[in-house]
Order: structure tokens, then sequence, then C-alpha cells
């Protein structure tokens, strides 16, 4: 299992850490590689692409170089009538389409969110969009279990293969633009 990262200080101490916790490999990033602004996007790189809005999440999966979009989910509250999980099946058309994965981190989770994620499981699994999840920690300290994590997915809805493949695609999707 494999892990993103922000951690900027310490790497081999959570590097080791990492594998106490059971990845086999984390992957460190800059916090510039999380793209804000569509115009940062770079062609034939990966580009993971940070979303929010239904119009920003709609122009990002519109654009066929964009690698992952990552918490499509907005942050406001929903109205009492429906919820807006940042996903819907036209957004997600577009991202079947365009081969772009959807990924979740774990240090936005909030009561708030889990049923917009749940949500968003639920149409990725429809519209078979690749789906990943993410720690990106800041701290060793922020780093969390393999199987804490592959546990939390299961109680977000995910079956057996789409959790592991959460945890394991970013390799597979590092390798092909790098």
């Amino acid at each position: 299992m494999y892990d993103l990262t922000l951690i900027k200080t310490n790497k081999d101490e959570a590097l080791d850490l990492s594998r106490k916790l059971g990845f086999s490999e984390i992957f460190f990033i800059d916090k510039d590689i999380i793209i804000k602004n569509l115009k940062e996007i770079r062609h034939n790189k990966l580009n993971i692409v940070l979303g929010g809005s239904d119009n920003l999440n709609r122009e990002i999966l519109n654009n066929r170089n964009v690698t992952i979009l990552l918490n499509p989910e907005p942050a406001a509250r929903d109205p009492l009538t429906h919820k807006n999980s940042g996903l819907n099946q036209v957004l997600c058309n577009l991202a079947s389409k365009n081969k772009i994965a959807i990924g979740f981190s774990i240090d936005r989770i909030n009561e708030q969110l889990i049923g917009k994620i749940m949500q968003n499981i639920k149409l990725c699994r429809k519209y078979k969009i690749k789906m990943l999840f993410f720690t990106l920690a800041k701290t060793k300290n922020d780093l969390r279990s393999a199987y804490d994590l592959l546990s939390l997915l299961y109680s977000l809805g995910m079956n057996t293969e789409e959790a592991k493949y959460a945890l394991t695609g970013i390799k597979e999707i590092k390798e092909k633009y790098l």
C-alpha cells in the first residue's frame, strides 16, 4: 500500500514509521503539486487538482490533462432538501470519459463531509471511476495505519477491491507520468 504525503522534514523517520504502519512506500510531494488554479496545469505531467464548487469541478473534469480531482466536496453547508457532494452524473460521465481519478484525503474528513464522501463513492462505483485515498500528512504524527485507512474505507462504503485500489492506485498513476 502506498500513501501521498506533504512531509518536508524528517523524511527518513516518516518512511520508517510508514513501514511500521503497513505502507510499503510513501511518496513525498510538495504542496505546489496540488494545483488550485487551472492555468497551472502542465501537459503530460501528474496533475492533482483541488476541487470545490460545482463549476470548478466541471472545468477540472473537462480538462484532459488532469490526472486526479482531489476532494471534490464543497465545504459549504448543504440545504435541507438535498446533499451537494460536488459530483453528479454529468460530472461522473466527464471523469469517466477523460479518465480522471477522484481522490479523497483524510486530512479533510469531518462529520459534515462523511455523507458527501459516501455519496461520491457510490457515484464513482456506478460510473466506474478510479478512486484514490491519501493521508496528505504534513508531519509524521499525521500518518495513519494502512489498516485503519482500509477500515475507514470499508465503513465509508467501499468494497474490498475498491479500498485496496484506493491505497495502491497512486503507484500505477505515478509510474505512468514519471
